[in-house]
Formats: structure tokens, sequence, C-alpha cells
């Protein structure tokens, strides 16, 4: 081989070997610009998490007995006056009232609602409401109102003036009925008859005397 083929062949693989050595550096090159990104690129962010609200406390019912204070205070509310010894004791009130019909009731309270239970029935209205109900339907002259039985009994006339008896409810007023005082004519009558007779009767002895 002469020298001039010598460095022909030279040359060339001097330059297989430049590109090579290139193209290792290029992709050297690359790889580490990859894997560098790759190193220095960040995580993304995790999602906030929304923080679940506090369920609120469950309501009870109240367990705390009313005061003394408050239970005089329920108690008027429903028409009681003259409150008197009142105690507490397994969990209810006791105490004796006067109820709006005037009667004199020993009394049982819820200690939560302050709800009285009397022992008797009573009326939730008094003596002066019976009397108004029974302007208002028309009844004058009343006398002898009584609370009996549950309800409220009074003497009245009524629009024709006839003497009546009348019956109310005890919870707000309201007639229940009338009925004429029979027995009140039927009196008097008999006690015309009777007087009448005895008018003919002493006539009769008078007239016997003259004789």
């Amino acid at each position: 081989m002469n020298s001039k083929t010598a460095l022909l062949t030279l040359a060339i693989a001097v330059s297989f070997a430049g590109v090579a050595g290139a193209q290792d550096a290029a992709s050297t090159t690359t790889t580490t610009t990859t894997d560098t990104t790759v190193a220095t690129t960040p995580a993304p962010a995790p999602a906030a998490v929304m923080a679940e609200p506090e369920t609120p406390a469950a309501t009870t019912a109240a367990t705390t007995p009313m005061s003394e204070l408050d239970m005089r205070n329920a108690l008027t509310a429903q028409g009681y006056t003259n409150i008197e010894d009142m105690k507490f004791k397994d969990g209810m009130w006791t105490a004796e009232a006067k109820s709006a019909d005037g009667n004199k009731v020993d009394l049982r309270i819820d200690g939560m609602t302050g709800k009285a239970i009397p022992d008797e029935t009573v009326s939730k209205i008094d003596k002066d409401a019976v009397i108004a109900a029974l302007l208002a339907a028309k009844f004058t002259d009343a006398h002898d109102v009584e609370f009996e039985d549950g309800i409220w009994k009074a003497d009245a006339k009524d629009s024709s003036g006839a003497e009546v008896e009348v019956k109310l409810d005890g919870t707000d007023g309201h007639i229940l009925g009338s009925t004429k005082e029979e027995s009140d004519a039927k009196d008097d009558a008999d006690e015309k008859a009777d007087a009448d007779e005895k008018g003919e009767s002493d006539e009769k002895q008078d007239t016997a005397k003259q004789n």
C-alpha cells in the first residue's frame, strides 16, 4: 500500500471516529438533560382537603324542673289563686290553691311543664265570667250562680221574662241549655189553691155561726 492510500484510509477512520464521538456526546447530553429535567421538575401539589363541618350536638329535652317562682306563675296563668303549701317531691310539685270557680283544691303539677292536675273537676272561668256570658245571651237578673258537677248553673230570666235555670260549660262559659222553673210556678199555684180553700172554709164557718 502506498503512502497516499494509507493517508486516505487514516483520514476516513478519523472522520468516522469523530462522527461517532459526536453522536455519543449528543446522546450523553440529551440523557443528562432529560435526567436533569426529570429530577428537577416539581411534583404537582396535592389538592386541598376541605374540612368537614362539625355536626352540632343534638338537643335534648329539659331535665331541670321549674323553680317555685316559675311554678306559681304557671298556676296563676291557669286561673289558680291563693296558692299555698308548695312542695317538690319525686319530680312533681304539689300545692293547695283556689280554682277559678272559688273551690279549694289539691293540685299535682308537672315539674317540667307546670300543667296543674286538680284532684277534682274545676272550672276555668269564674262567677263574673258566667254572669257576663248570661248577659251576652240575653238572660237577665242572674242569681244563685254555682259550679256543680263540672258545669255552672244559674237562675235567671230569659228574653220573655220567664224564670229559667241555665247551664253553662265550665271551660269557656257557652250555654249548654236552659229549663223553665216549673217548680216555682207550681208552688205559687199550690199556695193560691190553699189560700182559696182556706178562704172558703172560713166563710162556711162564719155562715154556720150566724145561723
